[in-house]
């Protein structure tokens, strides 16, 4: 397996990445695996229900998607979701926001994401 990461990070990087690089990233990805496991094994079972929607979904004339998804979340769908999962958010363009422009900003039409957590 590290060889074949090796080959994708040399193709991408140019060589620039190092077996210095390559071990902290397998060392971090054996780590979240480990974590992710704990968790799922932990939180997850046949009682949890899982919202998945769109961010752009939830609208109001006073806010963006985001926080109105969030308070209407918190004053309607809190008691009966365990989990949420936001479908793309970021900025796109084309294909109903998968075709992603940028993973590191939020599409500015959504809203801004301060204030929200991974977990509750």
């Amino acid at each position: 397996m590290k060889q074949k990461i090796t080959d994708y990070l040399d193709e991408i990087y140019g060589g620039t990445f190092t077996a210095t690089h390559l071990q902290k990233l397998v060392t971090r990805l054996e780590s979240a695996k480990r974590l992710i496991t704990q968790r799922r094994k932990k939180h997850w079972d046949e009682s949890d229900v899982v919202l998945i929607t769109y961010a752009d979904q939830f609208h109001s004339n006073d806010l963006k998607p985001l926080p109105t998804f969030n308070q209407f979340y918190h004053q309607w769908l809190q008691s009966i979701f365990s989990h949420v999962h936001l479908l793309p958010f970021y900025p796109w363009s084309s294909d109903d926001g998968f075709s992603v422009i940028d993973y590191h900003q939020v599409a500015s039409e959504a809203g801004g994401v301060a204030g929200y957590s991974a977990t509750r």
